[in-house]
């Protein structure tokens, strides 16, 4: 579920994470950190 809902905030740009449901919010917004960060170094 978390890297569905990564994908379709980063790549898809289709949702928001406020649009993300509250009990995969917090996993969602973390791996989007991680992938940020990473593609950035």
């Amino acid at each position: 579920m978390v890297k569905f809902y990564v994908r379709r905030i980063l790549i898809d740009k289709k949702m928001t994470i406020d649009e993300v449901p509250m009990r995969w919010r917090a996993k969602v917004q973390e791996e989007i950190e991680k992938q940020l960060s990473a593609s950035l170094q």
